[in-house]
């Protein structure tokens, strides 16, 4: 499976976020984390840790990085 982060902003409800994990969780490896200030970076600092993608908890799709 691929490993991706499930990336949540401080104000969601956090069992809201534990529930779409375990969605996806049928496809990918899920990590939880809070999604930074500097999103692009954070995505840059996850592709480089060789995560495959990510996903947010605002947006039904899951973007997987291009060099995937």
């Amino acid at each position: 499976k691929q490993k991706i982060a499930l990336l949540y902003n401080s104000d969601v409800d956090f069992p809201a976020v534990l529930a779409k994990a375990a969605q996806l969780r049928d496809t990918y490896n899920v990590t939880v984390l809070p999604q930074a200030k500097k999103l692009g970076k954070q995505l840059g600092q996850l592709e480089a840790s060789g995560f495959a993608g990510a996903a947010f908890m605002d947006k039904d799709e899951v973007k997987i990085f291009a060099q995937q």
